[in-house]
């Protein structure tokens, strides 16, 4: 018979639960670290050479993946965003603080990334907008540009009006030299 002595089943428990403990963590770690590798694809920067994520973890009340999207052009906030993987191109744009008045909504081209090759896709918004289908608008997926073009003729209104004041100031300016 063996004895334990005054403690001994305690101790025993605690260690029992300690290697239970510590080989959990193990496991979390390795499955961790093989979700890391599966996530961070090849996708390389062509300026760096460093290899970029193409989905990152959002932790919260339920974890959910994320993917950055570039936003350029004719919006009210261009930038960079994250956003949740599966997000179409209309919900990008709202994110972006929507198009301008100046926004060419008919011409969107979305600059899509796939390993070494680069492809545009030309969308036009106004018939998703038309047709109200959600079949209809593309998903966003990884490193994707999105760049809002703007209108022609507003600018060219916009100049008109600046040339309109400066050929003013002009005349108004030779008129009291004489």
């Amino acid at each position: 018979m063996s004895r334990l002595g005054r403690g001994g089943g305690e101790r025993c428990a605690f260690l029992s639960v300690f290697v239970v403990a510590v080989t959990v963590l193990v496991a979390l770690a390795a499955v961790s670290e093989a979700l890391a590798q599966e996530l961070q694809d090849t996708v390389v920067d062509p300026d760096t050479g460093i290899r970029q994520p193409q989905y990152y973890l959002s932790p919260g009340l339920e974890d959910e993946l994320n993917i950055r999207v570039q936003i350029w052009g004719e919006v009210r906030i261009p930038g960079l965003y994250v956003v949740a993987d599966g997000t179409d191109l209309i919900e990008a744009i709202s994110l972006a603080g929507g198009p301008t008045q100046d926004a060419s909504l008919s011409r969107v081209k979305v600059i899509r990334f796939a390993g070494e090759r680069r492809g545009v896709i030309d969308i036009n918004v106004n018939d998703y907008i038309r047709l109200a289908s959600e079949d209809a608008m593309l998903r966003l997926q990884p490193n994707d540009t999105i760049n809002v073009p703007s209108r022609f003729w507003p600018k060219v209104g916009r100049w008109a009006g600046l040339l309109t004041t400066l050929a003013l100031i002009a005349n108004v300016a030779v008129n009291a030299s004489k």
